[in-house]
């Protein structure tokens, strides 16, 4: 984990990042989201500075993959003077299409749609520069029931 003002989550969807978003909220972090509906758009900053006026610490738990959605959350952490960091996630496509179907069955009990759309490759751009700190994770796989249970 992380000790910034601002932690985005970075990967594609399915890939572990709200597994790992209830670490940093044991660290006191609070969790903007797209999915809990604690953000109304992917660059809104406008909550995530009302947040930050209540918490010093706040994780962003969506995909983040593009430059164009970071460099918004860089530039305004720049702007406020406060850190920022990113925790990649480099799951691969194939295991979080199995986490996708594995949380599709935990929640419907059933699967019901094919995820071909995932794009082919997760390339996160080289300008880990602009975070104050990184973390990479090469690989995470929740998975709780096997293919040949489907």
């Amino acid at each position: 984990m992380i000790s910034t003002n601002i932690v985005l989550m970075v990967g594609l969807p399915a890939s572990g990042k709200s597994v790992l978003v209830q670490e940093y909220e044991k660290l006191g972090y609070s969790v903007l989201s797209l999915d809990k509906k604690t953000m109304f758009s992917a660059t809104e900053t406008a909550t995530l500075d009302k947040e930050l006026k209540k918490s010093d610490k706040v994780v962003i738990d969506n995909t983040n993959i593009s430059l164009k959605i970071r460099k918004t959350f860089i530039d305004f952490a720049k702007n406020n003077n406060l850190t920022i960091g990113a925790h990649y996630i480099n799951t691969s496509k194939d295991d979080c299409l199995i986490n996708s179907l594995n949380r599709m069955y935990d929640r419907h009990g059933e699967i019901y749609m094919h995820l071909s759309d995932v794009p082919a490759k997760y390339k996160s751009e080289s300008h880990h520069f602009l975070f104050s700190h990184i973390i990479l994770n090469e690989y995470l796989l929740v998975c709780k029931i096997s293919l040949l249970e489907i």
